[in-house]
């Protein structure tokens, strides 16, 4: 894989990233802009993806619309919501020694992805920004994870942990589709897999 590729599918994984954040004017601006669909459309096939791309201005008409479907669906200032978040979406820990009520259980923060995504951090030197330190399995940090393994050079890693560490977006996209105001991000949810979903099966080492 060149270069120029692995840095398109890091732009295009830190573009998705940035929805699941606190929305900001200017990034709605970026994605609503007339020029942004074939900037996108260079992006994808630089990147080797091959999708249609969604007329998102049209999906989110305001930015109000925008930050209201962020703040009642995926924020969890508003009860019920969809947390971003890996853990939420699977057995809290596969532990079989674990001695804890929720062990085997789902819908808990700070479970083995959780986990396992500090101990990557850490060694790796990244230090987490303070407002996701409790939730260091969120959608964000993953995108943006997966970001730095392509443009690091990384893309056997890359897929690895698309398989690893992914694998719950369908789960949470069925989330979404029940919680108030999250049929707009249900649908960004289901293109980002079908992305996801064109990335080979990570070579498998013997040994």
């Amino acid at each position: 894989m060149d270069e120029r590729t692995r840095s398109a599918k890091a732009e295009l994984y830190r573009f998705f990233a940035e929805f699941f954040k606190p929305p900001e004017e200017g990034f709605y601006r970026e994605f609503t802009s007339s020029r942004f669909p074939e900037d996108l459309s260079r992006l994808l096939h630089e990147a080797g993806y091959v999708t249609t791309v969604p007329n998102l201005r049209e999906l989110w008409p305001s930015f109000e619309e925008f930050a209201e479907d962020y703040r009642r669906a995926v924020s969890g200032t508003v009860h019920p919501y969809a947390p971003p978040v890996e853990s939420i979406y699977k057995p809290w820990t596969e532990d079989p020694d674990a001695e804890v009520p929720m062990a085997g259980q789902k819908g808990y923060f700070y479970g083995d992805p959780a986990v396992h995504m500090r101990h990557l951090y850490d060694e790796l030197g990244i230090t987490l920004p303070s407002e996701y330190a409790s939730m260091p399995d969120h959608l964000t940090l993953e995108l943006e994870f997966l970001a730095f393994l392509f443009e690091a050079g990384e893309p056997e890693a890359a897929r690895l942990f698309i398989r690893e560490h992914l694998d719950w977006l369908g789960d949470f996209r069925a989330e979404l589709e029940a919680t108030p105001r999250g049929e707009r991000y249900a649908k960004l949810v289901a293109w980002l897999e079908e992305i996801l979903r064109q990335e080979p099966e990570p070579e498998r080492k013997d040994g």
